[in-house]
């Protein structure tokens, strides 16, 4: 577990030292999110099979998605992103330079982009193509 937070935190408190301490006190606090964590963390490896499995099913999703990326996530990497955008029918993919936790590192950046009109809804109103 320690590997698996370790790093996105160092890099959290780098970028945003204010947001750390909120995030911290959610493990220390009583009642603490560490439970919860731990038991994400147990169930990672099968829920990400058992999704895997199921992912053909996103071919039928039929409502607009924004995926935001933060470009210098290592983990959850452009890569990853390109794989969703195969899966996705109406998707748009934003790429900021983030870290692996874009709404730590800049919740404006990525509040902005999540408030943009959909790319469909700007058609509309503005006739861009």
């Amino acid at each position: 577990m320690y590997r698996q937070v370790s790093a996105p935190i160092r890099e959290a408190r780098e970028r945003n030292p204010v947001i750390l301490p909120i995030v911290q006190a959610q493990f220390t606090a009583q009642p603490s999110v560490m439970p919860a964590f731990m038991r994400l963390t147990r169930e990672l490896r099968s829920s990400v099979q058992a999704n895997t499995m199921r992912s053909a099913e996103l071919a039928s999703l039929d409502v607009p998605v924004r995926l935001i990326w933060g470009a210098d996530d290592p983990y959850l990497n452009r890569g990853v992103a390109e794989h969703f955008e195969t899966l996705l029918p109406s998707v748009e993919s934003s790429l900021l330079p983030l870290g692996h936790w874009p709404q730590v590192d800049d919740p404006g950046a990525v509040a902005g982009r999540l408030l943009e009109l959909p790319m469909h809804a700007r058609t509309r109103l503005t006739g861009e193509k």
